[in-house]
């Protein structure tokens, strides 16, 4: 299973195939509802590519070296050490 845009990914749920599946964009767009989040993407391929951007620099750093990127803040994202 790869990251969208190339690279290792722990879980099956980052994939493209995932959050392009018809069955699991449904499965989101009922969570979105019936967990009354509002300002919440319901197109699942969004939040999934989020999701990608975010975990990108950890997975594939952990993967080639097995140490983190750096530290990780609201206000600049993945820094170095």
């Amino acid at each position: 299973v790869t990251i969208l845009g190339g690279g290792p990914t722990p879980t099956a749920a980052l994939s493209s195939a995932f959050s392009t599946n018809l069955e699991k964009q449904k499965q989101w767009k009922g969570y979105i509802r019936k967990s009354h989040l509002k300002d919440t993407p319901d197109i699942l391929d969004t939040i999934v590519q989020d999701l990608n951007n975010f975990l990108r620099p950890l997975v594939v750093t952990m993967a080639d070296n097995g140490i983190p990127p750096g530290k990780w803040s609201a206000e600049g994202g993945w820094k170095s050490y």
